[in-house]
């Protein structure tokens, strides 16, 4: 997908521009350029334009040239760097928002482990 396409993609999905963008339900950290080998090589899908659906018909690796990298950044990895970064649970059912402080609690304590097991703290 060129950045043309993807442009044209959301604004299709959000005409009005203020929707948050993710990938994988992960928050966007940074968008940059740099050349098509920098980072390991660029895999890009053949498609099959004449079918809408699956349409994967081969791929490309790329050494040449540039790409565009969209990088995201989770909690769980936030969380790494600061154990006690304040999260907050918006919108959810009393079930959703137990199972996701368990699921944040867990990485709290994950997170608190590692960097005492690799800083002793």
């Amino acid at each position: 997908m060129t950045t043309a396409e993807l442009i044209k993609e959301l604004q299709k999905a959000d005409p009005t521009g203020n929707l948050p963008v993710c990938m994988e339900n992960e928050d966007i950290l940074c968008v940059y350029g740099s050349p098509a080998y920098f980072d390991g090589c660029l895999q890009q899908l053949v498609r099959d334009e004449s079918n809408p659906y699956y349409n994967i018909i081969g791929a490309q690796i790329i050494a040449s040239g540039d790409k565009i990298n969209i990088k995201t950044h989770s909690i769980e990895w936030a969380l790494l760097d600061n154990p006690e970064l304040p999260i907050e649970l918006v919108g959810m059912s009393e079930d959703g928002e137990k199972r996701d402080q368990a699921r944040i609690d867990k990485w709290r304590q994950e997170a608190k482990e590692i960097k005492e097991e690799l800083m002793g703290e």
